[in-house]
């Protein structure tokens, strides 16, 4: 047990002796560091509002649609012996409230 805390304290003073002497590095290291966990957070952050954001959206709304169906022109009844040609366009449909 003793020698993992001295093993601890000299990598202690190494670390903090390089940290001593490039001051600019070690400033850039622990920025460079600080703005890794930022854009984590920041990433994981919008995700979760994003999941928030859908979960509530379509959690609170049917998944289904009724619709009225499509309004079609009647044909009027022929006599069986009478061959009958029709050409069909789609009736506009009216807007209902």
């Amino acid at each position: 047990m003793t020698a993992f805390f001295g093993r601890l304290w000299i990598d202690a003073t190494i670390a903090i002796s390089f940290l001593r002497e490039g001051r600019i590095q070690s400033l850039m290291i622990t920025l460079g560091v600080a703005i890794g966990v930022a854009i984590i957070f920041i990433t994981a952050l919008i995700q979760g509002l994003q999941t928030n954001l859908i979960e509530s959206t379509l959690g609170s709304q049917a998944h289904i649609r009724l619709v009225a169906p499509d309004e079609v022109n009647l044909i009027a009844p022929y006599a069986d012996d009478t061959l009958q040609l029709i050409q069909e366009d789609k009736r506009p449909q009216r807007l209902r409230s």
